[in-house]
């Protein structure tokens, strides 16, 4: 439902409905930008593109562009590693926690067991979808540098 603009100040009443009516649309709305995002990251993984850039249909003079970006969180399980590979091998990698470089280093240097680590790292990954406006230069024959 549109919201109601009006002259004089609106009533509590309005305005509370004002309020769940900017509510329900932007439920709504972000339910259809998230299955728009994820048909669109979907279409860009089977295709195997990074980006795609399309003209804006409301203005010939820009485009959009779509980045597809993989958003990933690595997560060690501190008290898991400590315990399966020891105090004094723990303590080589870690300062207060586990240093991601001294841990990997370690690991090249095959003072620790990758299969053993690998039990306790996780990897969290969250794509999501940049889209931006661009504006497209005109053409021109100069030839450009």
């Amino acid at each position: 439902m549109p919201i109601k603009l009006v002259d004089s100040p609106p009533t509590v009443e309005e305005l509370i409905h004002n309020l769940r009516y900017a509510d329900l649309a932007l439920e709504e709305a972000k339910k259809a930008k998230e299955a728009a995002s994820k048909a669109l990251q979907d279409h860009l993984l089977a295709t195997q593109f990074k980006s795609k850039t399309v003209s804006a249909s409301w203005d010939p003079s820009k485009s959009l562009r779509a980045v597809y970006v993989a958003n990933n969180r690595i997560t060690i399980n501190e008290e898991g590693l400590r315990k399966a590979i020891g105090a004094a091998a723990f303590k080589k990698v870690s300062i207060t926690k586990v240093d991601r470089s001294l841990l990997e280093d370690a690991i090249s240097q095959n003072e620790l067991d990758p299969q053993i680590v690998k039990q306790f790292i996780k990897v969290d990954s969250h794509p999501y979808i940049r889209v931006s406006e661009i504006v497209t230069p005109e053409e021109t024959d100069e030839p450009t540098s």
